[in-house]
């Protein structure tokens, strides 16, 4: 149709929704796959799928949310990880001094 007519103008509004509709669903999947991998504490994986959403809307205040929240549970599993790390050597060292937890 477009072919066509290149200057029908109801086409090419047509075409424009159907693209929008169709951009509208891969955001609402990248943005719903972001999320699982958030989730898994998959941190690269949930910013790999952020960054297509980015790719298809540079503006999308959802994806800006959602990468801040990805940036902030990474930074509280890395603390989280490494107090555990502390407390294990901690653990370690008092067994290999010959400490026990029991008294």
């Amino acid at each position: 149709m477009l072919s066509l007519d290149p200057g029908n103008a109801e086409a090419f509004a047509l075409k424009a929704k159907v693209e929008s509709t169709r951009s509208d669903r891969q955001i609402e999947g990248w943005l719903l796959l972001a999320r699982q991998h958030l989730e898994n504490s998959a941190f690269a994986h949930a910013r790999e799928a952020l960054a297509n959403v980015f790719n298809i809307r540079s503006q999308s205040g959802r994806a800006v949310n959602l990468l801040a929240e990805v940036d902030r549970r990474e930074r509280e599993y890395i603390r989280i990880r490494q107090e555990k790390e502390q407390l294990y050597r901690g653990a370690v060292e008092a067994h290999q001094r010959g400490e026990s937890a029991r008294r």
